[in-house]
């Protein structure tokens, strides 16, 4: 998902999360990412992240976001939504989606084979 400052968000079947912008590396459960699995990434009109990951859904909030990718040393703070999992990666499926403005709602595709 391509987010903002043209950041190019991949979400991984066990790598945890990349973020294609000036070489940052992957986050990971080492810097609080709460799975290594991302199934979905998606950006809400206020620029906060939104993950459908192994551990179930999670928002990260825009400015702990740009605290984590300033330094990675200060750990992601991904505040849990729903415990609902998201484990399939390389289905083909999307698995996140945000509707046409003005609305902007979100939208997470589950499975239940997690």
């Amino acid at each position: 998902m391509k987010g903002e400052a043209g950041r190019l968000w991949i979400g991984t079947a066990g790598g945890g999360l990349a973020c294609l912008i000036n070489g940052h590396g992957p986050l990971n459960t080492s810097n609080g990412l709460p799975s290594e699995i991302v199934a979905g990434v998606v950006e809400d009109q206020a620029k906060n992240l939104w993950l459908a990951t192994g551990a179930g859904l999670y928002r990260v909030n825009r400015g702990d976001l740009r605290k984590t990718l300033d330094n990675l040393r200060i750990p992601l703070v991904c505040k849990l939504i729903s415990e609902r999992r998201h484990c399939r990666v390389h289905d083909g499926f999307r698995r996140t989606a945000r509707s046409a403005v003005p609305d902007g709602d979100l939208w997470f595709a589950t499975s239940k084979d997690c």
